[in-house]
């Protein structure tokens, strides 16, 4: 490197922002956070340089030793997010967006480009009230290139325990397909466990629990890997035999990685109900596929098999004490047309495993005025309805066709439009979130591996980021900067729900952070600005650090 000192301009950012490569660098040399104990709070140091290098950053202060620095590396982003006005996106694509955060010590630095670093703090159970600075010192080579600092306020109070359900669909396939492991052989519970964790970290507690390989973002007629936990052996004419040795090993390890729930996979065909999942079984010794879609989902045959496998994973269930923790899926997104199908297959399942509730991701509130489905979970775009006559419980999802209005999390998206979503799950009193895309690295209906690194949108199928909220690492998943942002609005949920029962029945004026969620009008309209969310935020720790000294 020359002797002579590199022009680096470098500066903080909230977590909110997105820095692209051609951004400015932001002006603040300071920030002030604030968080409760248990929490992870994030920012950014943003940096650009005239010259290649490499940086180094130094940390000081009392939680210095429980902050990370990760690199913010760009996705490649060909497809942009279809139907959404330009002037609602981050950027237009084709685009390098700010999204995967790789572990690293040292951070490159590129000639004309804006590039940064991703701080987590994660605050101690047992941190002490108050405030303390977080010094963060970059240095190129011998050259200091910035001090930074971060005065961080914790509250005395501790963040409260998720009560909130949460699925995102756990793919084992894409794990196996990837790290190209044996399905359930002992690298592939080794690899689960670091994902299960991670999803947990990230407040997933509901776990796709794939009895059989889920039917699902399959195309007719084709197959995915098969992820079977339940061994199936034919004794009989219409006649069968289980054994849950896998399943009850995935329902330990899930708990001992944070789960608390079991989401059962889908036991009919997505879109229609109208086949069977693919099942495995020994039939003479040896094993083969013995239903798909080649069977009816309402079939005499799958009936007599569901009709005898249901009922013994009731045991499973009860034997592993999750049976009053456990869900059934029929099909995922039915729509009114699919509705005497889905009745026929809901019948059967019914009829075997009445003690199992039926969680389902649909947009057609007969679903649930008929009973079909007792925990209805419609889109975002279309839960107004379900909202306007008080269901209860309710659950909500988006995906790739929430776009306009709604909170997503896709790589051109906002990110306050990621962490409002948060906010909404706590004013509208949700009790439970799904997501499909947790680490489903195929191409669309497909089973083939595409990199999420420089393929965001399922080879332009969908809209970027969509599938997924962790990349592959060499040995673990590698965070995206859209699920810290995604924890950032769980947290605020829990943050509010805290408030709210610290106030009690105290005067209105102690809650008024509670009363500005007036500005939440439905899933549609809502604040836009990150001013607006950190602003709350600070609003709710400040009354929480009242109420909290107050009792």
């Amino acid at each position: 490197m020359p002797s002579t000192a590199p022009k680096i301009a470098a500066g903080l950012g909230w977590s909110l922002e997105k820095f692209l490569p051609q951004s400015a660098v932001p002006r603040r040399g300071r920030l002030a956070l604030s968080g409760l104990r248990g929490e992870v709070l994030s920012f950014q140091a943003v940096y650009r340089s005239d010259r290649r290098g490499m940086l180094r950053a130094t940390l000081s202060g009392p939680l210095a030793p429980c902050t990370t620095a990760r690199r913010i590396d760009l996705a490649h982003c060909e497809h942009p997010t279809y139907g959404v006005p330009p002037e609602e996106l981050v950027a237009l694509c084709p685009a390098f967006i700010p999204d995967p955060l790789i572990p690293a010590e040292e951070f490159p630095a590129w000639p004309g480009q804006t590039r940064g670093i991703w701080f987590t703090v994660a605050v101690p159970p047992d941190a002490p009230a108050g405030r303390s600075r977080l010094t963060i010192r970059l240095s190129c080579g011998e050259h200091r290139v910035a001090d930074l600092a971060v005065d961080v306020r914790v509250i005395g109070a501790a963040l409260p325990k998720q009560e909130l359900k949460v699925i995102h669909w756990f793919h084992n396939d894409c794990l196996q397909s990837w790290y190209k492991f044996a399905a359930w052989s002992p690298e592939h519970w080794r690899m689960a466990e670091k994902y299960l964790r991670n999803a947990a970290e990230h407040g997933v507690n509901t776990i796709t629990t794939p009895v059989f390989t889920p039917p699902l973002d399959t195309a007719v007629g084709t197959e995915r890997p098969t992820m079977q936990l339940v061994d199936v052996e034919v004794v009989g004419k219409d006649r069968y035999r289980f054994g849950f040795r896998k399943f009850d090993r995935w329902v330990d390890l899930c708990r001992r990685c944070g789960m608390t729930d079991f989401e059962i996979s889908h036991l009919s065909t997505q879109w229609g109900a109208k086949f069977a999942p693919k099942v495995i079984a020994k039939v003479g010794g040896e094993s083969r596929r013995i239903f798909g879609w080649d069977t009816p989902s309402d079939g005499p045959a799958y009936r007599a098999f569901l009709l005898q496998f249901l009922p013994e994973l009731v045991k499973a269930l009860r034997r592993k004490k999750a049976l009053r923790s456990a869900y059934l899926h029929v099909s995922d997104e039915p729509h009114l047309d699919h509705l005497p199908q889905y009745r026929a297959v809901r019948e059967i399942l019914k009829q075997g495993a009445p003690e199992l509730p039926v969680v389902e991701a649909l947009s057609n509130i007969e679903f649930y005025e008929t009973g079909l489905a007792d925990l209805p979970c419609p889109a975002t775009n279309h839960v107004q309805p379900f909202l306007d006559r008080k269901v209860s419980p309710l659950w909500t999802y988006y995906c790739c066709g929430q776009r306009v209005g709604v909170s997503n999390r896709f790589h051109d998206f906002p990110s306050a439009r990621n962490r409002i979503l948060g906010w909404q799950l706590f004013k509208f009193r949700y009790q439970g979130f799904l997501h499909w895309g947790y680490n489903h690295w195929y191409a669309g209906l497909t089973d083939t591996l595409v990199d999420p690194y420089t393929c965001a949108d399922g080879r332009r199928l969908l809209p970027p980021g969509d599938g997924y909220v962790v990349y592959p690492g060499p040995d673990g998943p590698v965070d995206a900067l859209r699920w810290e942002v995604w924890r950032e609005g769980l947290q605020d949920l829990r943050a509010l729900q805290l408030l709210e029962r610290l106030a009690g029945e105290t005067p209105a004026q102690k809650t008024a952070a509670l009363l500005r969620l007036s500005a939440i009008r439905n899933m549609a309209v809502y604040p836009r600005s990150m001013n607006w969310l950190l602003a709350q935020r600070e609003a709710v720790n400040r009354a929480i650090a009242g109420l909290a000294v107050a009792t």
